[in-house]
Protein backbone atom coordinates (compact mmCIF):
# COMPACT_ATOMS: atom_id res chain seq x y z
CA UNK A 1 0.00 0.00 0.00
CA UNK A 2 1.53 3.51 -1.15
CA UNK A 3 0.21 6.43 0.69
CA UNK A 4 1.21 9.68 -1.43
CA UNK A 5 0.84 13.19 -0.13
CA UNK A 6 1.75 16.78 -1.85
CA UNK A 7 4.44 18.50 -0.49
CA UNK A 8 2.26 21.29 0.54
CA UNK A 9 -0.37 18.78 2.74
CA UNK A 10 0.22 16.93 5.84
CA UNK A 11 -1.73 14.03 7.08
CA UNK A 12 -5.32 14.89 7.98
CA UNK A 13 -3.91 12.61 11.04
CA UNK A 14 -0.56 14.03 11.82
CA UNK A 15 -0.14 18.34 12.83
CA UNK A 16 1.90 20.22 10.30
CA UNK A 17 3.96 21.07 13.87
CA UNK A 18 4.55 17.47 15.01
CA UNK A 19 5.60 16.09 11.50
CA UNK A 20 6.70 17.34 8.40
CA UNK A 21 5.94 15.96 5.22
CA UNK A 22 8.81 15.17 4.04
CA UNK A 23 9.91 12.85 7.53
CA UNK A 24 6.87 10.75 6.11
CA UNK A 25 7.67 10.67 2.47
CA UNK A 26 11.50 9.23 3.76
CA UNK A 27 9.76 6.87 6.00
CA UNK A 28 7.77 5.87 3.52
CA UNK A 29 9.87 5.50 0.74
CA UNK A 30 12.61 4.03 2.52
CA UNK A 31 14.38 1.56 0.46
CA UNK A 32 13.62 -2.28 1.98
CA UNK A 33 16.33 -3.96 3.83
CA UNK A 34 18.23 -0.26 4.72
CA UNK A 35 18.52 0.53 7.82
CA UNK A 36 19.49 4.19 9.60
CA UNK A 37 21.22 5.15 12.43
CA UNK A 38 18.36 5.41 14.26
CA UNK A 39 17.00 1.96 13.46
CA UNK A 40 20.40 0.06 14.43
CA UNK A 41 20.29 2.13 18.03
CA UNK A 42 16.93 0.92 18.77
CA UNK A 43 17.93 -2.53 17.88
CA UNK A 44 20.77 -2.64 19.58
CA UNK A 45 18.95 -0.92 22.54
CA UNK A 46 16.35 -3.59 23.15
CA UNK A 47 19.06 -6.39 22.49
CA UNK A 48 20.53 -5.09 25.45
CA UNK A 49 17.95 -4.64 27.68
CA UNK A 50 16.37 -8.31 26.56
CA UNK A 51 20.22 -9.55 27.74
CA UNK A 52 20.65 -8.20 31.05
CA UNK A 53 17.44 -8.94 32.12
CA UNK A 54 17.25 -12.58 31.17
CA UNK A 55 20.78 -14.17 30.67
CA UNK A 56 22.60 -12.49 33.79
CA UNK A 57 20.07 -14.33 36.29
CA UNK A 58 20.52 -17.96 36.48
CA UNK A 59 17.52 -20.33 36.38
CA UNK A 60 16.40 -22.82 39.15
CA UNK A 61 17.67 -26.22 38.41
CA UNK A 62 18.04 -29.10 40.88
CA UNK A 63 20.46 -30.97 39.17
CA UNK A 64 22.90 -28.51 40.16
CA UNK A 65 22.79 -29.57 43.96
CA UNK A 66 22.46 -27.60 46.97
CA UNK A 67 24.73 -25.14 49.43
CA UNK A 68 24.72 -23.92 52.74
CA UNK A 69 22.60 -20.88 53.47
CA UNK A 70 24.71 -18.03 54.64
CA UNK A 71 22.26 -17.21 57.77
CA UNK A 72 22.25 -20.97 58.85
CA UNK A 73 24.53 -23.96 57.34
CA UNK A 74 22.33 -26.41 57.76
CA UNK A 75 19.58 -25.03 55.67
CA UNK A 76 19.91 -25.54 51.86
CA UNK A 77 19.48 -23.72 48.90
CA UNK A 78 19.98 -24.16 45.47
CA UNK A 79 23.68 -24.09 44.54
CA UNK A 80 23.40 -21.56 41.26
CA UNK A 81 21.27 -18.96 43.94
CA UNK A 82 22.53 -15.74 43.74
CA UNK A 83 22.81 -13.50 47.29
CA UNK A 84 21.41 -10.48 48.10
CA UNK A 85 20.70 -8.18 51.15
CA UNK A 86 17.01 -8.42 52.37
CA UNK A 87 15.65 -5.60 54.61
CA UNK A 88 13.09 -6.80 57.27
CA UNK A 89 11.63 -5.17 59.79
CA UNK A 90 9.93 -7.92 61.93
CA UNK A 91 11.78 -8.20 65.79
CA UNK A 92 10.99 -11.53 66.03
CA UNK A 93 13.51 -12.38 62.50
CA UNK A 94 17.19 -12.86 63.79
CA UNK A 95 18.38 -12.68 60.22
CA UNK A 96 16.88 -12.75 57.01
CA UNK A 97 18.84 -13.03 53.27
CA UNK A 98 17.42 -12.58 49.83
CA UNK A 99 18.26 -15.59 47.05
CA UNK A 100 17.85 -14.57 43.43
CA UNK A 101 17.09 -17.57 40.99
CA UNK A 102 14.71 -17.90 38.02
CA UNK A 103 11.69 -19.38 37.89
CA UNK A 104 11.78 -20.77 41.79
CA UNK A 105 8.55 -20.31 42.05
CA UNK A 106 6.96 -21.37 39.26
CA UNK A 107 4.61 -18.26 37.86
CA UNK A 108 3.79 -15.97 40.40
CA UNK A 109 5.31 -18.04 42.83
CA UNK A 110 2.68 -20.51 42.91
CA UNK A 111 4.50 -23.87 42.44
CA UNK A 112 7.32 -24.33 44.47
CA UNK A 113 9.51 -27.16 43.66
CA UNK A 114 8.66 -30.59 45.06
CA UNK A 115 12.30 -31.74 44.75
CA UNK A 116 13.33 -28.36 46.83
CA UNK A 117 11.10 -29.09 49.59
CA UNK A 118 12.20 -32.19 50.28
CA UNK A 119 16.07 -31.74 49.70
CA UNK A 120 14.95 -29.22 52.91
CA UNK A 121 13.60 -32.41 54.90
CA UNK A 122 16.54 -34.28 53.46
CA UNK A 123 18.52 -32.13 55.65
CA UNK A 124 16.08 -33.13 58.56
CA UNK A 125 13.75 -30.04 58.66
CA UNK A 126 10.42 -30.62 58.94
CA UNK A 127 7.50 -28.42 57.53
CA UNK A 128 4.98 -27.15 59.88
CA UNK A 129 2.26 -27.30 57.05
CA UNK A 130 -0.07 -25.88 59.40
CA UNK A 131 1.34 -22.65 59.90
CA UNK A 132 1.87 -21.90 55.83
CA UNK A 133 0.39 -18.56 54.85
CA UNK A 134 0.61 -18.39 51.08
CA UNK A 135 4.06 -18.58 49.52
CA UNK A 136 5.85 -18.72 52.89
CA UNK A 137 7.27 -22.00 54.36
CA UNK A 138 7.68 -22.15 57.95
CA UNK A 139 10.35 -25.22 58.91
CA UNK A 140 11.99 -26.51 62.19
CA UNK A 141 15.04 -28.18 63.47
CA UNK A 142 15.55 -28.95 66.86
CA UNK A 143 13.88 -25.74 67.88
CA UNK A 144 15.26 -23.62 65.09
CA UNK A 145 12.64 -22.22 63.03
CA UNK A 146 12.89 -20.52 59.50
CA UNK A 147 10.30 -18.98 57.13
CA UNK A 148 10.99 -19.68 53.32
CA UNK A 149 9.35 -17.01 51.46
CA UNK A 150 9.50 -18.26 48.24
CA UNK A 151 7.81 -16.69 45.23
CA UNK A 152 8.41 -16.84 40.87
CA UNK A 153 12.21 -15.64 40.81
CA UNK A 154 13.57 -15.21 44.50
CA UNK A 155 13.12 -16.60 47.41
CA UNK A 156 13.63 -15.21 51.04
CA UNK A 157 14.85 -16.82 53.85
CA UNK A 158 14.74 -15.94 57.32
CA UNK A 159 15.71 -17.34 60.57
CA UNK A 160 13.93 -16.45 63.99
CA UNK A 161 14.93 -15.11 67.11
CA UNK A 162 12.89 -17.96 68.95
CA UNK A 163 10.34 -20.75 68.31
CA UNK A 164 6.93 -18.98 68.19
CA UNK A 165 5.84 -22.43 67.37
CA UNK A 166 6.55 -24.00 70.44
CA UNK A 167 3.87 -26.31 70.49
CA UNK A 168 5.73 -28.14 67.53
Amino acid sequence: MKIFFKKSETSPLVSSSNIEVNHIERILTKRKGVMDFEDSFYIMITILVVFFTTGCTPTYDEKKGYKEASINPLFPVPENAVQSELEYGNPIIKDGVKYTIKNIGGEQGLYPPEDYLAEIENWGWYELEDEQMGSMHVFNKDGTVMWLDINQDFLGLYELERNIYSKK
